[in-house]
């Protein structure tokens, strides 16, 4: 039930950062640009992203997946789209206070639901995969593979034909050390 929280919590924040207009994390982003390519629903590409990156993982560092893994990478694409479905009312609607809200709360979820399932152990999102094994590799924290994994992602997006938003820098450089610090308060 922890890790399904944090999918749910994630999945808002992903969502409220949709609405905002202003970008979206690196990985939403990349995901984004192939619901574009495929046609197809944000949280679908999500899940197909996502679901590739677990039989990856599944067979090259099973270490790292765990049943948190599968409940992440295959239940967080389903509640983007319940997301997206129950906050689509209040899409198009406010101005720079609305939108600066729901950034803000949007960022807020998902690094208080990465710093809470992380130290769980319960095995790692798709996104967490990647940071850890970069952040292993060089011998650094995770920040560090995280700003790393971002960085890759905001060039396979563009790629892809989505250009990064503000939401995708603020996240490449500001959210790794946010869960850091964020994570200290969440002790099992």
């Amino acid at each position: 039930m922890k890790i399904m929280a944090a999918v749910a919590v994630c999945a808002a924040g992903v969502a409220l950062l949709v609405l905002a207009d202003w970008g979206l994390d690196p990985l939403t982003n990349f995901e984004y640009a192939l619901s574009r390519k495929l046609h197809i629903s944000l949280g679908k590409a999500s899940m197909l992203f996502e679901g590739l990156t677990f039989f990856l993982f599944f067979f090259s560092n099973r270490k790292l997946v765990k049943f948190g893994s599968f409940a992440f990478c295959f239940g967080i694409g389903p509640c983007i789209d319940f997301w997206g479905y129950v906050f689509g009312f209040l899409e198009g609607q406010g101005g720079f206070a609305f939108r600066m809200s729901c950034l803000l709360l949007g960022s807020l979820l998902i690094i208080l639901s990465f710093a809470y399932y992380i130290p769980l152990n319960y095995g790692l999102q798709s996104l967490d995969m990647y940071s850890v094994s970069i952040a292993s590799l060089l011998k650094k924290q995770y920040g560090v593979g995280l700003t790393i994994t971002y960085c890759t992602l905001i060039l396979l997006a563009a790629l892809l034909g989505v250009r990064p938003g503000v939401v995708t820098f603020v996240a490449t450089f500001a959210y790794g050390a946010a869960i850091d610090g964020v994570r200290k308060l969440f002790k099992w």
